[in-house]
């Protein structure tokens, strides 16, 4: 799907941009900077202008063009919203040092784009400065933007880290789900890296997907193995309508992590093939020395 970019949404410039400021957005730290970094005085990059600048929130009757995708938006909610909003004041006031050093940090930035230091090298240091200071600061995940993708007739859900209750409701409200009725998709992006507190059994068997993409590498101990388990059960118990196949992405193996996390990967790729316990079921995983995979919905 041309134009889905991980930091973002928009015209090609706008892509060009989120590029320069995609490894930055991984914790609270990184969420100020770029909050920062869109500014007029660094890459300039609009702020939800389909939303009149303001946070983008569930309005599943008043989707988004983009060229030829259509995306609406799921969720949050504004009680989600508003939760967040109290979290986050909350947490300012706790951690007036850490913004003031990364607002020096920023100020310090802005002078280096000005004398020509490339973006990149920017974003990397400032990257090394949040993880030297934030030791134990959890993003809140209950306003994860949760987004409907469709294009030339496929489909992808984009989840984020929002938990399988919040997803679940906010499937009901847009009719895409409900009673008997499922919904399948080209692509899942399964929930929050596969943790087990955004799994459930009614979710796996409400939303099914020909492609599932998981996004932890064991960090976390995500993907849980049972999480995996509970997806392949939902393939073998669940056909597609079109009687299709089903594949696993994941962006990490055994092989790519032979030290760390070893025994749970293996445990991961013991579900699959023969014995396992779906082997229709297809699975790629992140060979050691490749740096992605590609998926054609073509």
């Amino acid at each position: 799907m041309a134009g889905l970019n991980a930091a973002g949404l928009g015209t090609p410039e706008m892509v060009k941009n989120a590029e320069r400021v995609e490894m930055l957005a991984l914790s609270v730290g990184d969420a100020i900077e770029v909050n920062w970094r869109i500014g007029d005085d660094q890459l300039s990059i609009p702020l939800n202008p389909d939303f009149a600048g303001n946070f983008m929130v569930a309005r599943p009757k008043k989707p988004i063009e983009l060229g030829s995708m259509t995306i609406t938006v799921l969720g949050p909610t504004k009680v989600q919203l508003d939760e967040l909003r109290k979290d986050w004041i909350d947490w300012l006031k706790k951690k007036k040092d850490y913004v003031e050093t990364l607002r020096n940090r920023h100020r310090r930035d802005v002078e280096d784009l000005r004398s020509g230091v490339s973006p990149m090298d920017v974003a990397r240091r400032a990257q090394e400065l949040a993880l030297a200071i934030e030791k134990d600061v959890t993003p809140p995940n209950l306003a994860s933007l949760v987004l409907l993708v469709e294009e030339n007739g496929r489909r992808i859900l984009l989840t984020g880290d929002a938990g399988d209750e919040s997803l679940l409701e906010y499937l009901t409200a847009a009719k895409l789900i409900g009673d008997d009725k499922r919904l399948e998709v080209d692509v899942l992006k399964v929930p929050h890296h596969g943790a087990d507190n955004s799994y459930s059994k009614k979710f796996v068997e409400s939303i099914r997907a020909s492609h599932y993409i998981f996004c932890g590498d064991g960090e976390h101990h995500n993907p849980e193995p049972d999480v995996v388990e509970g997806y392949l059960k939902a393939v073998k118990t669940i056909p597609l309508s079109d009687g299709g196949d089903t594949t696993f992405w994941f962006n990490c193996s055994s092989a790519r992590c032979a030290t760390k996390h070893l025994k749970l990967w293996q445990t991961i790729e013991g579900l699959f093939g023969a014995g396992g316990v779906a082997p229709e079921a297809k699975a790629h995983f992140l060979s050691k020395n490749a740096s992605r995979h590609r998926l054609d919905l073509t």
